[in-house]
């Protein structure tokens, strides 16, 4: 079960439901789960495979488990309805992004005393994550802690609109300090290269993943938004890109965390939902960045960082199978 596990999935997907739906046994045993595993999931429980860290910046985890449902309404729920996000505890404030947006599209944002504090006094370095323009405007404020709100709404406007105009292309580096930066794009770009099998999947749609907004179809399932998630105990800006389609008989989507204000650089996971006779197969994987795997003992830290969010993913996805099994 050594790689992209979802992107083995994805590859049986078009040809699964072709003459009878399949058994959720013969498509994991196709994938390599073991006869324990295959029966853990089939008992309701999850069933985690090692998935290759793209850098040594990257922690990646796959899951797979079932949801007594069929394809089309768990995609639904999940997507449309943005179960993941309504369900975790976590989110202290979210909004949606339309259009071009605008700062009142951020009006819900307010953040606490001390998150005022910590953004007031911005400077390059790795605790938060701020381009050299941006770390100037904050700069602008002189430490004045009453108009942060204001200036980061205007930040978050700013990288929603440069993203959705241009894409990765539209992601400003991370000013680091000591002509240093880091490049959230380039990290995106690693994470799709992960899901590289998807082009035989569905080459239109891999090639958006890669060069979104280019070759964007008019009747593309989308959404933007923003939240004020707490991440490690910390407060943190998110903006997120959400995507999906219908491959064959299957459905596949994107969760993109394109800028995130601090704690980690960026996000993305990507996920098939395949249609069986229980239900619906899930394989899921994520790709976070954070430089706080890298360097001496990255490997270690690594390890350990993928079985705290593999777990933090289950206790999430427990609350979304619930969830999306009520009528």
């Amino acid at each position: 079960m050594r790689g992209t596990l979802v992107a083995v999935v994805l590859l049986l997907a078009p040809g699964l439901g072709t003459a009878e739906t399949p058994h959720a046994t013969s498509v994991l045993r196709k994938v390599g789960f073991s006869s324990e595993d295959q029966q853990r999931i089939l008992d309701g429980q999850f069933a985690e495979a090692p998935l290759p860290s793209t850098t040594d910046r990257d922690l990646a985890v796959a899951l797979a488990f079932l949801v007594p449902v069929g394809a089309e309404d768990f995609d639904r729920k999940l997507i449309r309805d943005s179960l993941l996000i309504r369900d975790d505890p976590n989110t202290l404030a979210r909004g949606d992004l339309q259009g071009q947006g605008s700062l009142a599209s951020f009006a819900g944002l307010s953040l606490s005393r001390s998150e005022r504090a910590v953004y007031a006094h911005a400077s390059p370095g790795k605790e938060l994550n701020f381009s050299t323009a941006e770390l100037a405007a904050l700069k602008r404020l002189g430490g004045v802690e009453s108009g942060v709100d204001a200036e980061l709404r205007k930040i978050l406007l700013g990288r929603y609109q440069s993203y959705r105009s241009q894409g990765l292309a539209g992601i400003a580096p991370y000013d680091r300090g000591d002509s240093e930066a880091t490049d959230a794009a380039a990290e995106l770009r690693h994470a799709g290269e992960a899901a590289r099998a998807l082009e035989l999947l569905d080459p239109a749609f891999y090639q958006l993943l890669r060069s979104y907004p280019a070759g964007r179809p008019a009747d593309l399932e989308e959404v933007f938004h923003w939240s004020r998630y707490e991440a490690h105990g910390e407060p943190t800006l998110i903006l997120t890109h959400s995507f999906s389609s219908a491959a064959g008989n299957s459905f596949v989507f994107v969760q993109r965390q394109f800028y995130v204000s601090r704690g980690y650089d960026v996000e993305q996971a990507v996920a098939g939902l395949i249609p069986v006779k229980e239900g619906t197969l899930v394989v899921y994987t994520n790709h976070t960045f954070t430089g706080e795997v890298s360097g001496l003992g990255g490997g270690a830290k690594r390890s350990i960082g993928e079985r705290l969010m593999a777990s933090q993913l289950r206790d999430l996805f427990e609350k979304v199978r619930a969830s999306a099994a009520q009528p």
